[in-house]
């Protein structure tokens, strides 16, 4: 189960949603959060994995600008046995936020966690924009 979704960026404060909390929730796919051009970052998320172990798990991230897909990112999470603590993962290397007029503006993106079977361990709708 999905815990949280996360972007951390050198110099400003993670901005981390609790995806446990409906509201949370709706405010990432909603409201969203702004991106400084040129800026690094990272995607963190944070899941529970229960009952038996979860193999060759993997993000992928499609964006939208307008209803038209821009970018699509798919890299490796990996496999992961049941524990009590949560599993964090962090994206590398670090992404960097595309930079001048046709990049600024406001972006849909879905993230979506597939196990190597195709089955989806979690979905995050999310808007963002990104600015001078």
């Amino acid at each position: 189960a999905m815990v949280s979704f996360a972007i951390l960026s050198p110099g400003r404060d993670p901005i981390v949603y609790d995806l446990t909390d409906e509201a949370q929730v709706k405010a990432l796919s909603s409201v969203g959060y702004t991106l400084k051009e040129k800026a690094e970052y990272n995607i963190q998320l944070t899941f529970h994995v229960s009952g038996s172990i979860v193999s060759g798990l993997k993000y992928i991230n499609v964006t939208k600008k307008l209803g038209i897909r821009v970018d699509r990112e798919e890299k490796m999470i990996g496999s992961y046995g049941p524990e009590k603590e949560p599993h964090v993962w962090v994206s590398k290397p670090a992404g960097v936020v595309p930079s001048g007029m046709m990049a600024r503006g406001s972006y849909s993106a879905v993230v979506k966690v597939l196990d190597d079977d195709g089955q989806e361990w979690g979905s995050i709708e999310q808007t963002f924009t990104i600015a001078k």
